[in-house]
């Protein structure tokens, strides 16, 4: 029998026996992902071709989504973070959040600026 593992408070999702001592007359399955409408879109041009390195936070009642934008390179001076929230983790909105200046202007959801 493995020793117990601390988790505390988090949540954790069972991918693997790493958290589990026992099963009996169960097993574990990952469910094929369901495609499902689209949440976010990414049509600014700080957005870039792509954008990618998507982080999501719950933060009480709000989802939080942190991700890169204009991301050519990884090592482009023009790349970016970008920030987007929820309500309900299905409709995000990214606010203007004006804190640094893109092709000349600061309406956009940039977060760090490289």
């Amino acid at each position: 029998m493995k020793a117990a593992v601390s988790i505390g408070s988090r949540i954790e999702m069972f991918t693997d026996d790493r958290l589990i001592s026992d099963m009996r007359g169960v097993r574990l399955q990952i469910n094929r992902p369901e495609r499902k409408e689209v949440v976010l879109t990414f049509p600014e041009v700080w957005e870039g071709p792509q954008s990618t390195y998507f982080t999501v936070i719950q933060d009480s009642d709000k989802v939080r989504l942190y991700y890169r934008g204009n991301c050519s390179t990884d090592d482009s001076e023009e790349q970016v973070t970008c920030y987007a929230e929820s309500a309900d983790g299905i409709h995000f909105v990214k606010p203007e959040l004006g804190l640094f200046e893109f092709a000349g202007s600061k309406r956009n959801n940039i977060t760090v600026h490289r």
